[in-house]
């Protein structure tokens, strides 16, 4: 898993969210690179009105979370959804 989202106990909002993370993850200046109070590196996903899509999880070096801010916008796009 290279993310989570907030829990949705309806469909129709969660196919919503899917998209925005579809629409949002190919644009660089919605990543915003974090550093953990215990200096792990993560990431947050935000959609055009600054609201936080997905949260990844925590990482070692800088590095390691810039290449899975890289497989999001690789993979994303091209994601298919199970229910």
């Amino acid at each position: 898993m290279l993310a989570t989202s907030e829990r949705y106990t309806a469909r129709p909002s969660a196919r919503n969210a899917i998209q925005a993370v579809r629409d949002n993850a190919v644009t660089e200046q919605r990543y915003n690179r974090l550093v953990s109070q215990d200096g792990q590196f993560y990431f947050v996903l935000k959609a055009s009105n600054s609201q936080a899509l997905v949260t990844s999880d925590t990482y070692t070096t800088a590095s390691v979370r810039d290449g899975r801010i890289a497989a999001v916008k690789r993979e994303a796009v091209r994601a298919r959804l199970e229910e």
